[in-house]
């Protein structure tokens, strides 16, 4: 039994307390209300998942699409979230239910990882070209040494594994007669009638790293011109223990108090150097939150932020300089 003691607090009796008695604030109140309804939401969608991948056809939702949630309790979790949502819109259980799903499969479906040019295939062209063409490494100022080896004859480079039917040029040329200076010019062309589509210059003839990043910058201007999108794909693997505590602070099981700090958090690597940090953090107060960030290539400095979640998310994409950064989450066996 319920019995309101003041405006602030309200009183729980006949308990299995030893005060017999417990008092709880409105807020607390509140927290053990949604926490009554994810109960009774899981035990719905449970028995309905449950029923369907048992008896197939006896309802609306494929078997084999009721046993992939039976079997992923994050991907279970999430389908309770969900319709929990759209009953609140108005939906009843089944429709409900039936766009939860389909909501999710569009969010959990693979993507294809198209990288593009990526620093370490530039680093190896860059590498490559130096050997053959200034294997001493001669920084391009003045004349060229007599005992060097130095050939301004350009080499081509085909990027099939970057970008289907184009080839980097790069070629060592002189830019002042009066006071001899070299530098790397690099372009990207599809065949010879286009030669020169987009076109970088170094500061000097030696270095690797400025040749890497001449090819990247032509890389990024052709993917502009072209509408190349580049979809950077990894998979964080969560242990079931991990899973659990990320649960219990998000759903309510520490309504009257929980978690402090960061439940979890997990850096993800992509083929471009960049890196997503996943974090879950609680409140202490029976609230949860995740949130996902990117960082650049050797940089601490945060350049997109997911918005932040409340629910467990299976899939984390963060979108930056025309890339985006898929992370999807795997718990574990």
């Amino acid at each position: 039994m319920i019995t309101k003691l003041n405006k602030k607090s309200v009183v729980l009796q006949n308990l299995s307390l030893q005060s017999g008695t417990a008092f709880l604030s409105y807020e607390e109140l509140a927290s053990l209300a949604k926490l009554q309804e994810r109960l009774t939401d899981e035990n719905d969608v449970n028995n309905f998942i449950t029923r369907s991948a048992n008896a197939p056809g006896s309802t609306e939702i494929a078997s084999c699409v009721a046993k992939k949630y039976l079997d992923d309790p994050s991907l279970m979790d999430n389908l309770v979230v969900k319709t929990r949502f759209f009953l609140n819109l108005g939906y009843y259980f089944v429709p409900a239910l039936s766009k939860a799903i389909d909501a999710i499969e569009e969010d959990i479906t693979p993507v294809d990882e198209v990288c593009g040019m990526v620093p370490s295939i530039a680093r190896d062209i860059a590498a490559n070209f130096l050997e053959l063409r200034n294997p001493a490494r001669w920084d391009g100022n003045g004349d060229v040494p007599n005992d060097t080896y130095f050939s301004s004859m350009p080499l081509d480079f085909p990027i099939d594994n970057a970008y289907p039917n184009q080839t980097i040029r790069l070629q060592l040329v002189q830019v002042s007669k009066v006071n001899p200076h070299y530098v790397c010019a690099c372009s990207i062309f599809e065949d010879e009638s286009h030669a020169g589509i987009t076109e970088k210059c170094t500061n000097g003839a030696g270095s690797i790293k400025e040749i890497e990043d001449a090819i990247l910058f032509v890389s990024r201007i052709y993917e502009l011109r072209e509408g190349f999108s580049r979809d950077f794909v990894e998979t964080v693997n969560m242990y079931p223990t991990e899973y659990r505590a990320i649960r219990k602070a998000l759903y309510g099981e520490e309504a009257l108090g929980g978690s402090t700090g960061v439940i979890f958090s997990n850096k993800v690597l992509f083929k471009d150097g960049s890196v997503m940090t996943i974090t879950y953090t609680g409140d202490g107060k029976g609230k949860a939150w995740g949130e996902a960030v990117l960082t650049e290539k050797d940089s601490e400095k945060i350049v997109a932020r997911s918005p932040i979640s409340y629910t467990f998310a299976n899939h984390w994409k963060l979108c930056f300089k025309g890339a985006v950064y898929h992370a999807f989450i795997k718990i574990t066996q």
